[in-house]
């Protein structure tokens, strides 16, 4: 895939995706809480109200890109999660989160 086509798509996923979302895959990719923590911490750190979180990861998990492990109790990111932050990696040239630049 070329570099310009990996730009484009990385535009398209940050305006179709929310910046409380974003920020959510981008936290969950390394925590190691059960949902509720994880859930506070963001909304402790960044301001945000905890429903409207609770909302965008119901949204996540519905879209398949978050999941919950029961057994361990944690939340993750899939696997289709995990490429789409890749893409995201490999197309930020200083764009915010949501897509515009700087």
């Amino acid at each position: 895939m070329a570099y310009a086509d990996l730009v484009s798509i990385g535009r398209i996923i940050r305006k179709a995706l929310t910046y409380n979302q974003l920020l959510l895959l981008y936290e969950a990719r390394t925590s190691r809480e059960n949902l509720t923590q994880f859930l506070s911490r963001v909304s402790d750190y960044n301001c945000i109200p905890l429903s409207t979180l609770k909302s965008s990861v119901k949204v996540l998990k519905s879209m398949g890109l978050l999941s919950y492990d029961a057994a361990l109790g944690e939340i993750r990111v899939t696997g289709s999660g995990e490429f789409l932050l890749s893409l995201l990696s490999k197309s930020r040239q200083g764009n915010s989160p949501d897509g515009s630049n700087g």
